[in-house]
């Protein structure tokens, strides 16, 4: 293998010493073999694939067009949006994990087409079933589809969730709460009849004294 002149300090220029260059870096270096020419990588391919901060970004939008067309764009953004979340007291927004159940159908469909072009990736959970998440992080910044629905995220909490995932956590949260209050009543209603019922003495605890009668009166002897 071998490099066309001036290709190593221009990548490692461009690559710099920012914390998400690595992600980038890699990807640009994959592409760059996967369109080698005669076992030599090309200057003119690196800049045609936009050097190492625009070339993850480009083949995410070519994916995007590719996977996302008019009449899915409304569910494929609410994919976008359900693969990133905000971080407990702000900050930049984080990549996440997403279920098959959480999806639905027509997303579960553009996030295969978009794992087919290595822009997301495709797992399993044993309790939570089949999963997708971002390949790379940085994909946040990257690719601009994701970067524009993690910024509405960021100016406004809670705009991007998905209300069926919503109300389904609402419904578990109220089933779990119905559960604790049925046991708090069962075990109050044990604790009245124990501390009420004369016949149910506690194991271990000495039954309490009764009075004896009183004694009949004695006839007077004359």
């Amino acid at each position: 293998m071998s490099y066309d002149p001036g290709l190593v300090p221009r990548v490692l220029d461009d690559a710099g010493a920012e914390p998400d260059a690595l992600p980038r870096l890699g990807f640009v270096l994959e592409r760059l073999w996967e369109e080698r020419a005669a076992g030599r990588l090309r200057f003119t391919s690196y800049e045609e694939l936009g050097g190492v901060s625009g070339a993850l970004g480009r083949h995410a939008e070519a994916a995007w067009r590719a996977c996302a067309g008019p009449a899915d764009r409304e569910e494929a953004l609410r994919l976008l949006s359900g693969l990133v979340r905000l971080p407990p007291g702000g900050g930049a927004p984080l990549h996440t994990t997403l279920t098959r159940a959480e999806a639905g159908e027509t997303r579960w469909r553009i996030a295969r087409a978009l794992a087919e072009r290595r822009i997301l990736a495709l797992g399993g959970d044993p309790e939570r079933g089949p999963t997708v998440e971002l390949a790379h992080e940085a994909l946040i910044d990257a690719w601009p589809a994701l970067a524009q629905q993690a910024a509405a995220l960021r100016e406004s909490p809670g705009r991007g969730d998905d209300p069926t995932r919503e109300r389904r956590l609402r419904q578990r949260a109220l089933a779990i709460l119905g559960a604790l209050l049925v046991i708090a009543a069962v075990a109050s209603s044990l604790l009245y009849l124990a501390n009420t019922d004369p016949a149910h003495e506690p194991q271990g605890t000495t039954p309490t004294p009764r009075a004896a009668p009183a004694a009949a009166p004695v006839p007077a002897q004359r």
